[in-house]
């Protein structure tokens, strides 16, 4: 079984973490979440790299050295265009994370 949906997860986690810490981010409206780790850079920083880390050590264990690299690559390069267009809108919330997580796990189980 590939493991690309918890890559997705963790991608998209360590991606959003990294985004929420920019100071160039202009959020549209800010919940209790996305308030709290927005401005602590100590903490929301190295989650983020340790996300993406870990979705990269993913898709290297799941497809090998190079197609894993290249896999994570057009991954984050998916998560990360996705984030930066639809989190100033507001469409992006950890229910709508998980929905497309637990449908993305249910196709790749009965794939």
């Amino acid at each position: 079984m590939r493991m690309i949906t918890l890559s997705f997860l963790f991608t998209i986690l360590g991606f959003w973490a990294c985004y929420q810490t920019s100071r160039r981010v202009a959020v549209a409206a800010l919940n209790r979440r996305s308030e709290s780790g927005r401005p602590n850079l100590t903490r929301g920083l190295p989650f983020g790299l340790i996300g993406l880390l870990v979705g990269f050590v993913l898709c290297v264990l799941s497809y090998g050295l190079g197609s894993g690299l290249f896999v994570f690559l057009i991954l984050l390069t998916i998560v990360s265009s996705l984030i930066i267009l639809l989190a100033p809108l507001g469409y992006i919330s950890g229910k709508n994370i998980a929905v497309v997580t637990l449908l993305s796990a249910l196709i790749e189980i009965t794939l």
